[in-house]
């Protein structure tokens, strides 16, 4: 059996001088592997609203360097999703939403070249310019929950209102010059979120027609110029499912309620030539609770699990090893005292871990980072 991986745990402070507020981390990127390095997104409690922010976390031999950023935004904010930088200098993207005016709106960030240092800047209101193309509604509301760079360009998804009250998945193109937006699912298809997006421009999340429940959807892109192919990814044979994470090898985790009606982590598998769509369980305790949140290119899974008067905690799936909790693997002979890891949102291609839990009662974020990355 393989030697299971032990974490540094790294907590994700409020910026000063506001250090000490409450904090949630949703998404990271792999900035480099070798010497480990990664930026994470997520929010804080300011003293007058939730703020978006960034950190930064690099290893040396000894520590981490940390570094936090708050996101400008003259509202509450939030940011979910950064992409992916891939050498040390190149740019990377920051998603999120925040309340603007009457509406929630979906934003980006982007890092931009000034003066010879980089800063982040607010990009774009996503939906308060331009003309969409497709069923959307440019007045309503809209999040924004992932964000990929791939062929030179931005590529977002989330959700925004539709005509006749709908929910509807959304697909957006930023480039330098401007943005366009297309929805995702058709009427047919009901009320829908795209919580997910990879390289390959496929999105993953969850659709509902009138008088049903939530079903795990894919929306598949097929070519560059083609509507995407749309496909409902079934259950554990339970009534109700929705797909979280898509990763870039094409991984897709969620969670679905089992014929017992007791909702687990699970996976999703399409075979697009073949039309047919198989699941996963990936929890072995048939009366726990579980939810998938993130996965990465090794098919490592992460999520929350909670048994019976237990209480919720963090996990990490394998193949090898099943699901475990996060705690059990801190490289920490004691951990901090009032410490609880109660959720995992997010792993990237390094295997590091980003959780949302309390420290003293505090909600805190933490970054688990294997601890091989400082050798």
């Amino acid at each position: 059996m393989a030697r299971m991986t032990s974490y540094d745990l790294i907590a994700l402070p409020a910026p000063k001088p506001v250090a000490g507020r409450a904090t949630e981390a949703y998404d990271l990127n792999t900035v480099t592997a070798e010497p480990f390095a990664t930026e994470v997104v997520g929010r804080y409690v300011s003293p007058t609203r939730t703020r978006a922010c960034v950190w930064t976390v690099e290893a040396n031999r000894s520590s981490y360097a940390l570094k936090v950023v708050a996101l400008p935004s003259s509202a509450d904010a939030y940011a979910t999703s950064i992409s992916d930088r891939l050498t040390q200098n190149a740019a990377s993207a920051v998603g999120g939403f925040a309340n603007l005016g009457a509406f929630v709106r979906a934003v980006v960030w982007q890092r931009s070249q000034v003066g010879g240092s980089r800063t982040l800047n607010e990009f774009n209101s996503l939906l308060d310019t331009g003309r969409p193309e497709g069923d959307v509604n440019p007045g309503g509301n809209a999040q924004c929950y992932a964000l990929v760079s791939a062929g030179g360009m931005l590529r977002a998804a989330g959700s925004s209102d539709a005509p006749g009250g709908r929910t509807q998945a959304v697909r957006w193109y930023l480039s330098s010059t401007g943005f366009r937006v297309e929805a995702l699912a058709t009427a047919t298809q009901g009320d829908s979120q795209a919580f997910s997006l990879n390289r390959h421009g496929h999105a993953a999340g969850w659709h509902r027609r009138p008088s049903s429940q939530a079903r795990a959807a894919l929306w598949r892109a097929v070519h560059q110029d083609a509507p995407l192919a749309f496909a409902d990814l079934g259950t554990l044979g339970g009534a109700s499912s929705v797909a979280r994470c898509l990763s870039d090898s094409n991984s897709i985790v969620g969670s679905s309620e089992t014929a017992a009606g007791i909702e687990h982590a699970c996976q999703f598998f399409h075979l697009a030539l073949h039309g047919r769509t198989f699941r996963r369980d990936l929890d072995g305790d048939a009366n726990r609770i579980s939810v998938a949140l993130g996965v990465n290119g090794l098919n490592q899974v992460v999520g929350w699990m909670r048994a019976g008067s237990g209480g919720q905690q963090a996990f990490f799936w394998s193949a090898e090893e099943g699901m475990q909790p996060l705690t059990a693997r801190l490289n920490e002979a004691k951990p901090p005292r009032g410490l609880r890891l109660l959720e995992a949102t997010a792993i990237n291609e390094a295997g590091a871990i980003l959780c949302n839990g309390t420290l003293n009662r505090q909600r805190q974020a933490f970054l688990l980072v294997p601890a091989a990355s400082r050798l």
